[in-house]
């Protein structure tokens, strides 16, 4: 991660036109951080799909739209900015997505909450 790298999430933004991230030092993250963690945590989310955050597959999104409407990650973050801690989000998580695991509901932890340390 030596060169910044620029993410294009949003469909309505103009063609050629990129989205500068907030520059972060990307060389602190773990060597296991995967590129779906790392392009997450890095680039403004828009209106990326919720299935853009980590831990998130096809199917726990789906369950996520069907319990909750929730199809954007923006969405999925906000709910996770209303908790005071990440326990009650991953509760609430294994509640809403009952076919995420523990491993899924700490990626999407861990990520959300680099993401807010990044940008808010």
């Amino acid at each position: 991660f030596t060169e910044p790298t620029y993410f294009l999430f949003s469909s309505n933004l103009k063609k050629g036109h990129l989205f500068f991230p907030r520059r972060t030092d990307t060389s602190i993250m773990a060597e296991t951080t995967t590129q779906k963690f790392a392009n997450f945590t890095t680039a403004r989310i828009l209106d990326a799909a919720v299935t853009s955050v980590p831990g998130i597959g096809p199917k726990i999104a789906q369950e996520l739209d069907d319990e909750m409407s929730m199809t954007k990650a923006y969405q999925l973050l906000g709910q996770y900015l209303v908790f005071d801690n990440d326990e009650t989000f991953k509760d609430w998580l294994k509640t809403n997505a009952k076919k995420s695991n523990e491993k899924n509901r700490t990626e999407t932890t861990d990520a959300l909450r680099k993401w807010k340390e990044n940008f808010v």
